[in-house]
């Protein structure tokens, strides 16, 4: 959908063990960060650091690794900081013990006055 530059827009994702065995799960982060340097356990890289990183459209999964017993869900979160204009893809790879999920992210980042009317 539409975005606005220099805006982060989050949304929660649940993901559901529906097998009879207790399973583990991967998240490999957009963009090919591991799935370790941007868990919910380790502190999050700030945008704001740097220039550069301000004019980058940057996404990121938080959530804490670890086993998912049958029946049981998790919920993680997708946050998609918007810092350039123009179309956004890439896609989150959620690997199980049994399958391996892509997950596309789809973003248009426009302005503020193309935002609002739209």
């Amino acid at each position: 959908g539409s975005c606005r530059k220099g805006c982060t827009y989050r949304v929660t994702i649940s993901l559901t063990n529906v097998g009879h065995k207790i399973g583990r799960f991967q998240i490999r982060q957009p963009g090919g960060l591991s799935s370790s340097s941007l868990s919910a356990s380790a502190p999050a890289p700030t945008l704001s650091s740097s220039a550069s990183a301000s004019s980058m459209n940057v996404c990121k999964v938080h959530y804490r690794p670890g086993w998912l017993a049958p029946g049981m869900s998790k919920k993680f979160e997708v946050e998609l900081y918007c810092g350039s204009y123009g179309n956004y893809q890439d896609v989150i790879q959620i690997k199980t013990e049994a399958q391996v999920f892509d997950l596309p992210v789809f973003a248009n980042v426009v302005t503020d006055q193309q935002y609002q009317q739209s």
